[in-house]
């Protein structure tokens, strides 16, 4: 029978692993999106590894539980186990919405729309996104959080990007009212970029949680109360 700290480190193992795995899916999509025509193959690796994740999150959160009920962990030890559990449901959620874009970027070839500058800020969007998870990947693997503050910045360049690309395309829907259907893809792929780059903070303000005992979300929630 494993013991508490046994638990502890074969969750954050599979919690390593899931993260792991998001970042080839991201990398993955990269390739798909800077390809002249869907590649399906590469489409259908990503759907196999997305089941992985699926099931690692379940596997997580069940461990969770089971060793909370089991061993009644101290304050420490109970923080790790609820911010890897919260890592993990971060992480499925990052996983739906990359499946989703992909299946919009599947769904635009299939109807044979012709894409155009915009889908190249989309891509611009997703670079940025990826090295950002990155320097979250980066911080888990190493324990380092120094990194992990910078993000919070790098947030808002996201957001940027997502202004830059609405005005782009409420622009083209002016000069030329066809352009609507592949308006309407474009935008909603930048918005799930957005909500991607919003999971990614989640899982920067868990690993402070987990590793300094500082809950930043609880802060904020107090903060807009005021």
């Amino acid at each position: 029978m494993k013991n508490l700290r046994e638990h502890l480190e074969n969750i954050d193992k599979k919690t390593m692993d899931m993260s792991k795995s998001i970042e080839r899916v991201m990398r993955i999509s990269k390739e798909i999106y800077e390809k002249e025509e869907f590649d399906t193959k590469l489409y259908g690796e990503t759907m196999v590894i997305e089941e992985e994740i699926n099931l690692l999150e379940v596997e997580i959160r069940e461990e969770c539980i089971q060793t909370i009920a089991m061993f009644q962990p101290a304050a420490s030890d109970l923080r790790s186990l609820v911010g890897f559990m919260d890592i993990a449901k971060f992480l499925e959620r990052i996983a739906d919405l990359l499946k989703g874009n992909l299946k919009l970027l599947k769904r635009i070839y299939t109807q044979h729309i012709k894409l155009d500058s915009n889908i190249k800020s989309v891509i611009a969007m997703s670079d940025k996104v990826y090295s950002i998870y990155n320097i979250y990947l980066d911080a888990f693997s190493s324990r380092d959080l120094s990194s992990v503050y910078m993000l919070f910045g790098l947030d808002e360049e996201i957001d940027e990007y997502r202004v830059k690309i609405i005005e782009e395309v409420k622009e083209k829907i002016r000069k030329d009212e066809s352009y609507l259907d592949l308006a309407v893809e474009i935008l909603l792929i930048s918005y799930k970029v957005e909500r991607i780059s919003d999971k990614i903070m989640n899982l920067a303000k868990s690993l402070v949680y987990i590793y300094k005992g500082e809950n930043m979300r609880q802060k904020e929630i107090v903060s807009l109360k005021k």
